[in-house]
C-alpha cells in the first residue's frame, strides 16, 4: 500500500513541535502520542498500514524527537497536552480521537480534561491511570539520573523484553530514549509523582484500553480494569498476552485491527446519533 505522508511544524510560543500527518477526508481525524522518552517513530506501522480514511497524525512531543528541547520548561502532562493544541489548530481539526502509549497515557488523559469538547474518544495503550511509582521507586529514579542517563537508559533497553521486536525496532526505541534530554526525563518523573494526575475524574468519552500481560507482566495488574471501569462510562477493555510494552510496533497488524473495529464502532455510533 502506497502511503502519502508529510512532515510539518506547529508553532508553540516560541518552539517548535514537529509532527507527521497522514492527509485523510471524511472521517474522523487519529491524533498518536508517544510516551516518556520516546518520540513519533514508534508509529510508523499504524500511519503506514491503518485502515482509516481520516487524517492520521503523529507527533513529537515537546522535549522529544524532532521537536524543540527547551532547558527552561516544566515537562508536566498539561504542558504537554498544550503542545498537542498547538498542533490541533495548526491542523484545524475540531475533533479527534487521541491514541496514547504508556507515559502518553496520562498526557492524552490530561487533554481531554482541558478540551473535551474536542475529544471524541481515547485509546489508552499500555499506560498508567493511576501512580505508578512509590516515593521509594521515585527516588531511586532520580538517583539514577543523576548518576548518568546514558548508562541508564542503555541498561533499560537492554533488560527490556525483546519479544517479536525487530533488531530496527530496538534500535529505535534506544535511539530515542538516547536522544531525550536529562532535563526534559527529569521534568517526565515529576510529572509522574504529581498527585494531580491521577485525580480519578470520569472519563465520558468512549474508551479503548489496550493492556500488555507479557513474561514481565509489569504493565497489567487487575486493579487496574477495576479502577477503568469505576471512572470510564464506555470502556472496551482488552488484553494482549505475551506482547512486549511496544506491540503498536511488535505485532502492527493485531494492533491496528483492533484499533480499527473500536474506530468503526465510534463511527456506526456517532452515525446514529445523527437526526
Amino acid at each position: 500500500m502506497t502511503v502519502s505522508k508529510e512532515n510539518r511544524i506547529a508553532v508553540f510560543g516560541d518552539w517548535r513541535i514537529a509532527y507527521e500527518t497522514r492527509p485523510g477526508a471524511e472521517e474522523i481525524p487519529i491524533v498518536f502520542v508517544h510516551g516518556a522518552n520516546s518520540d513519533r517513530r514508534i508509529w510508523h506501522r499504524q500511519l503506514a498500514g491503518l485502515e482509516w480514511q481520516g487524517q492520521l497524525l503523529a507527533i513529537d512531543l515537546l522535549g522529544h524527537g524532532e521537536s524543540d528541547k527547551p532547558p527552561e520548561y516544566r515537562f508536566g502532562f498539561r504542558e504537554l497536552a498544550l503542545g498537542i493544541e498547538t498542533v490541533v489548530k495548526s491542523e484545524r481539526l475540531e475533533r479527534m480521537v487521541l491514541v496514547g502509549h504508556s507515559n502518553g497515557v496520562p498526557t492524552v488523559r490530561e487533554y481531554y480534561r482541558l478540551f473535551p469538547e474536542k475529544t471524541a474518544a481515547l485509546v489508552l495503550v499500555d499506560g498508567p491511570i493511576r501512580q505508578p511509582l512509590t516515593d521509594q521507586m521515585a527516588a531511586w529514579l532520580r538517583a539514577q539520573l543523576d548518576s548518568g542517563k546514558e548508562d541508564m537508559m542503555s541498561t533499560m533497553v537492554q533488560q527490556m523484553p525483546r519479544g517479536e521486536l525487530t533488531e530496527t525496532d530496538l534500535g529505535l526505541i534506544h535511539q530515542a530514549a538516547l536522544a531525550t534530554p536529562l532535563h526534559v526525563m527529569k521534568g517526565g518523573l515529576e510529572a509522574l509523582t504529581d498527585p494531580g494526575t491521577w485525580r480519578q475524574d470520569p472519563i465520558q468519552v468512549p474508551v479503548l484500553m489496550l493492556v500488555s500481560r507479557g513474561p514481565m507482566q509489569t504493565h497489567w495488574k487487575e486493579e487496574n480494569r477495576s479502577l477503568a471501569e469505576s471512572m470510564i462510562e464506555e470502556l472496551d477493555f482488552q488484553i494482549l498476552n505475551e506482547v512486549t510494552h511496544f506491540f503498536m510496533l511488535e505485532r502492527a497488524s493485531d494492533f491496528n485491527r483492533r484499533l480499527s473495529a473500536f474506530l468503526g464502532h465510534l463511527k456506526q455510533t456517532e452515525e446514529g446519533q445523527i437526526p
